[in-house]
């Protein structure tokens, strides 16, 4: 039971911690666009940034490298977070 809701428990602290980094690195990027805009485009991080309409090669690398770049970090905390605990049950 504590396997599966820590599982559980990861993963969605892993896509809240995704969603938060991608999303501040498209604010950062994108300052032009209005707030709804951003917030759209965000929404849809992994869906290539497009919102059902056309965006622009501009707004499509940005949500790429948001989208790189938060998964990256993501993926380096979860990497610790792990290499932490196997530490602490090895001691």
């Amino acid at each position: 039971m504590s396997r599966m809701v820590g599982g559980t428990f990861g993963v969605a602290v892993m896509g809240a911690l995704v969603t938060a980094i991608g999303r501040s690195k498209i604010d950062q990027a994108l300052p032009q666009l209005p707030a709804a805009t951003r917030a759209s485009i965000a929404n849809s991080l992994g869906g290539g940034g497009t919102t059902g309409g056309h965006q622009s090669a501009h707004v499509v690398a940005t949500v790429h490298d948001a989208f790189v770049t938060a998964l990256g970090t993501g993926l380096t905390i979860s990497a610790a977070t792990t290499l932490a605990g196997a530490g602490l049950a090895w001691w």
